[in-house]
């Protein structure tokens, strides 16, 4: 199922008239990988920030994503990395707890089930990966990824590896067992799949500069060398 667009705010333009129409939201494809995994991020949570992209990308533009009264607002780094960690949290849960949307937990009983659930990996995509398997098929408008298209594209993946995992840790005899390294292993690779292929001069144009601790927020605008042709 895809996400539905997010509500933090609306990043378009209101209408002036009744017959105006409202241009679609478009990103460029360094817009993207900036928020996915910006400078100075050791290991960027690249899945979890497709997730909220996914959800929330229509209210991105300068860098930031908006909301507050009227998308005023520019979210800060610990309110980005909220949302990182609450789109994690709900995949882990997902493999190792299917249909937990359903059920009554608990925020003790959440945290109970995540911390058995440590060893899952979510496999983060690279951004070769993102560019060339994730994006790779979205059409194009003058040079940018339409917000709707890319939205189905990402949850349509992401949505294929998260069932690899959740195949990867399916008991025989029914319902699921408990992770253990082996079995976290062979289903991120079998969730991977591709993206173990990548063109490293590609990701290192997104990698970091030293070991200095990062943010999603100000070192999103950070200048960046080509692409070598993504782009």
């Amino acid at each position: 199922m895809m996400a539905e667009p997010g509500n933090l705010a609306s990043s378009a333009p209101e209408p002036q008239t009744a017959n105006e129409v409202i241009p679609e939201i478009s990103h460029g494809l360094d817009e993207i990988l900036g928020f996915v995994f910006p400078r100075g991020i050791l290991r960027p949570r690249s899945w979890g920030a497709l997730r909220v992209f996914s959800q929330f990308g229509n209210t991105l533009y300068d860098g930031f994503l908006h909301g507050g009264f009227k998308g005023k607002h520019a979210l800060r780094d610990f309110e980005v990395r909220n949302l990182i960690t609450e789109a994690e949290e709900a995949d882990i849960l997902a493999v190792f707890l299917p249909n937990w949307e359903k059920q009554v937990l608990s925020r003790t009983e959440k945290t109970s089930i995540l911390q058995e659930a440590h060893d899952i990996a979510l496999p983060n995509p690279t951004p070769h990966d993102v560019a060339e398997n994730i994006l790779g098929k979205v059409q194009r408008i003058d040079g940018k990824f339409p917000f709707a298209a890319t939205q189905q594209a990402i949850t349509t993946i992401l949505n294929e590896r998260l069932d690899a995992l959740k195949r990867g840790r399916v008991n025989p005899k029914g319902g699921s067992r408990r992770p253990t390294g082996s079995t976290t292993m062979s289903a991120t690779r079998a969730a991977s799949g591709s993206a173990q292929q990548t063109r490293p001069s590609w990701d290192r144009s997104f990698g970091l500069a030293g070991t200095q601790r990062g943010s999603y927020v100000n070192t999103r605008n950070a200048p960046r060398q080509n692409l070598h042709g993504i782009e």
